[in-house]
């Protein structure tokens, strides 16, 4: 997320139970009186989950309003009880896989603008779950590694938007919120889709290298060959050549996919900006980038 990316709305989802729920209103309420000094006209909304079907009701709600928000950034701060596996609402779990698999059309919605800050333990295992071929659930994370109090999440999170509503810079936040974080001795994993999307390549490589997957994809081009009156077989060498050749026109595919920037060309100066330099190196090929079919 650019520094200087404006932002649109914060939706504070609480997903806890009844009797915990007074402190996230509490933080909600000082954040209001922030927002009201700033002078700033950022929404900022709390929101109760009861269900999945609040939650689904709420995300649909998001994306029939999206149009308002379409400028920008939106923030989903989401107090919950989780773990390795998946997220709590009401006493049921949704697993992460799933959870971002509700989250993805909202940042369709929001042209790729959605942040998620998971105030829930151990919630960076999330990020676990992610599949790089699919468009990206959101463009920023902010989740804990470890287990995390409901005080200790407030006062995390709290200079991030005190910050952020005062200077309106996301690194400063970002970096107020790490502060705290270390001196509380929290890990806190912060990251962007873009860098989420690197960190994913080996294992997206060692998917398309899998020798199992690649026979059984030449032997069905050769077969197809055959088929259409060609000698597949001789044919053999050239295709296994070319399945077992360059995987960056996989990665550029993937990428453009993951990134939304076929459906919204205009985010490509944002996409850019929080690519890192090693992956825009690494998705180019003598002079087409990932990038070159945006218009």
């Amino acid at each position: 997320m650019r520094n200087n990316s404006k932002l649109a709305a914060v939706y504070f989802l609480n997903f806890l139970p009844h009797d915990d729920r007074g402190i996230v209103r509490r933080h909600v309420e000082d954040l209001e009186g922030l927002r009201v000094m700033a002078q700033t006209n950022v929404e900022l909304k709390e929101v109760y989950i009861e269900n999945r079907l609040t939650l689904n009701q709420f995300l649909i709600q998001v994306i029939l309003e999206s149009t308002k928000h379409e400028e920008g950034h939106v923030v989903f701060h989401i107090d919950a009880h989780s773990d390795n596996n998946g997220i709590e609402v009401n006493a049921k779990m949704i697993g992460w896989s799933e959870f971002f698999a509700l989250l993805r059309p909202v940042n369709i919605a929001l042209r790729g603008r959605l942040s998620l800050h998971l105030a829930a333990c151990r919630a960076a295992w999330s990020i676990m779950s992610l599949d790089i071929t699919k468009p990206t659930p959101f463009l920023g994370i902010i989740a804990p590694e470890v287990v995390l109090s409901a005080e200790d999440s407030i006062e995390i999170y709290r200079p991030f938007y005190h910050s952020i509503f005062v200077t309106r810079n996301f690194g400063a936040a970002v970096k107020a919120l790490r502060r705290e974080a270390e001196k509380r001795k929290i890990r806190i994993y912060t990251s962007t889709a873009g860098r989420l999307f690197l960190d994913g390549i080996d294992g997206y490589l060692e998917n398309q290298a899998r020798g199992r997957g690649r026979q059984d994809r030449l032997e069905n081009m050769v077969s197809k060959l055959n088929e259409a009156g060609l000698d597949g077989v001789a044919m053999r060498k050239d295709v296994r050549a070319f399945l077992w050749g360059d995987q960056r026109p996989h990665i550029r595919d993937a990428w453009r996919i993951f990134t939304l920037i076929d459906q919204y060309p205009e985010l490509e100066s944002e996409v850019k900006q929080a690519t890192p330099p090693k992956l825009l190196s690494y998705v180019s090929v003598q002079g087409d980038s990932v990038f070159s079919k945006v218009q």
